[in-house]
């Protein structure tokens, strides 16, 4: 529904007809105009990541997880909100086109970059991306310290974090 609002917001206001959105599906179809339908279920792959931190998050915790992300279609989708219920998590969405909320991921996207030489570097094949990738977010997590994780790397950061709530 969401995608046909602006075909029919611009119907209702240059023509003044009054129509519903079947009516817009129904004439699309007849003028043969396609659109690109959005799948409004998660993905495989947000699916597998989620359940990936709840098999690793530690017994005993003695407060809530929260998840956060953006309002993308797939985390509207009733198997993820579900799947959030299900483990007793909080979902916490950043506002509409609004980048500070994802500020932290934004600078991790572009230390990655950056550190990976994706701009100078051309990889042949997705598959060498990929890997690449999984290597770089391997050595980032176990490897690099942090100025502001007080040193230590992100993985030991976090085991220090969670050794004083349990």
């Amino acid at each position: 529904m969401k995608a046909i609002k602006r075909p029919l917001r611009t119907l209702r206001r240059d023509y003044n007809l009054k129509i519903n959105h079947k009516r817009v599906y129904r004439l699309m179809r007849e003028f043969h105009l396609l659109a690109r339908k959005y799948n409004l279920r998660a993905g495989k792959y947000v699916l597998e990541g989620l359940n990936k931190v709840f098999e690793s998050r530690p017994e005993g915790l003695k407060y809530r997880m929260t998840v956060h992300s953006d309002q993308g279609v797939q985390y509207q989708s009733n198997i993820y909100r579900h799947t959030l219920r299900k483990h007793r998590v909080f979902q916490s969405m950043s506002r509409r086109a609004t980048c500070h909320d994802n500020a932290a991921m934004e600078s991790f996207f572009h230390i990655m970059k950056v550190e990976m030489d994706y701009f100078t570097h051309h990889f042949e094949t997705k598959k060498q991306l990929v890997k690449a990738m999984k290597e770089w977010i391997e050595y980032y997590n176990h490897k690099r310290i942090g100025h502001k994780l007080k040193g230590l790397t992100p993985i030991e950061y976090r085991n220090q974090t969670l050794s004083k709530f349990i």
